[in-house]
């Protein structure tokens, strides 16, 4: 499955899914690995960039309808999470808040000052969101997309 991103008639970049690992590839180069999904989060690969994969483990605390609450990560490899008012050094990297029946809280929560995460960069759950809408007939919108 793949998903093309366009701006007119230039192509930005396409985005390839397959058994729980996800590709980009930008105009007229190869596909690098972006992301790949397990049971408890995703290595994300931060030098997209390049041929050379540096990847971050990021972790997802899940609700009991499998929705990922909150995401986070240790940048700074100290053994503990940090959580601080600096973009830079909080390592809670997105929360996810939602109303009953799945329609996902907007605006600020612990993370005031941390800018938005472009759509390709956030985690599994809240681009299904993103893509399928909340839900609308009084049911959770699901949001496992780990192809396992």
């Amino acid at each position: 499955m793949a998903k093309t991103v366009k701006t007119g008639t230039t192509t930005n970049y396409i985005q390839h899914y397959a058994q729980g690992i996800e590709y980009n590839s930008a105009s007229g180069t190869n596909r690098r690995v972006e992301a790949i999904y397990y049971g408890e989060g995703r290595f994300f690969n931060t030098n997209t960039g390049t041929t050379t994969p540096i990847y971050r483990t990021e972790f997802s605390i899940k609700d009991h309808l499998g929705n990922a609450r909150v995401t986070f990560t240790n940048l700074n490899a100290n053994g503990k999470i940090d959580v601080t008012n600096s973009a830079a050094t909080n390592e809670i990297i997105q929360e996810n808040h939602y109303y009953a029946f799945g329609i996902a809280h907007e605006g600020p929560w612990i993370m005031n000052d941390r800018p938005v995460l472009p759509a390709r960069q956030k985690s599994s759950a809240t681009k299904a969101i993103d893509r399928e809408g909340p839900a609308t007939n009084g049911i959770a919108a699901s949001t496992n997309l780990l192809w396992e």
